[in-house]
């Protein structure tokens, strides 16, 4: 949980910053948008959130990050964008929506999915298997909702999940985790496919039960005295 009056600089005015921007209104932080572009998707949903909240766009100076409490980063802006880069070196916490998600639920569980190809089909057909037996169950994450704006009630959330997400995961932790498979994307935004890789990995250091596809020889390697299924 955040501090009342916290100051919040969010990076990305897409459906995850508008996400962001609801769940720190209900903190009662003090909320500052920023986005390259003059017109982001959800300029106008974040401006009609509340009137206090500042929004910027354009070039800005990454020394600006000093004003602010937390860095809470889209997952389409990369971890080497100067503003968080320097909010690194400046001490500021930089996190995402998951982390977020996780500190708010702790009690509560989280099926993770992950992968390069098929991972909003198993996402839907996990979800569906937990419905059809009578379990309350979310679906969102990457796969429609934001994960902070799924219903708080529910028994589980079944997320799917991105390499941009779990690049910023830290006490993030799922009951049930899967990597579908790794095969090579985003590398505009990774230096190589071994960095894409590890990235998708770590959702198994953050796995309570992994499961393994263990026709995928990257993923065997997993396999280890933990609960595999």
């Amino acid at each position: 949980m955040m501090k009342n009056n916290s100051r919040i600089l969010v990076l990305g005015g897409g459906k995850t910053g508008a996400s962001l921007c609801r769940y720190f209104i209900r903190q009662g932080c003090r909320i500052s948008v920023y986005d390259t572009r003059v017109e982001p998707p959800e300029i106008k949903t974040i401006k009609n959130l509340s009137s206090d909240i500042r929004f910027m766009t354009g070039e800005l100076d990454p020394d600006i990050v000093r004003e602010f409490d937390l860095v809470a980063v889209s997952p389409g802006i990369s971890m080497h964008d100067p503003l968080v880069v320097n909010a690194k070196k400046s001490g500021k916490e930089v996190i995402g929506d998951l982390e977020l998600l996780y500190r708010s639920r702790k009690d509560k569980g989280i099926i993770a999915i992950t992968g390069s190809n098929g991972k909003s089909t198993v996402t839907a057909l996990v979800h569906a298997i937990l419905c059809e037996a009578g379990i309350h169950a979310e679906i969102g994450g990457n796969f429609g909702t934001p994960v902070l704006d799924l219903d708080s009630k529910a028994e589980v959330f079944v997320l799917e999940v991105s390499s941009f997400q779990l690049e910023l995961i830290k006490d993030f932790t799922c009951e049930v985790g899967m990597v579908l498979n790794v095969s090579p994307d985003h590398l505009d935004r990774y230096r190589n496919f071994d960095e894409y890789r590890l990235i998708k990995e770590r959702l198994y250091l953050h796995t309570e039960i992994p499961v393994i596809n263990q026709d995928d020889k990257d993923m065997r390697r997993f396999i280890t005295n933990r609960s595999i299924v």
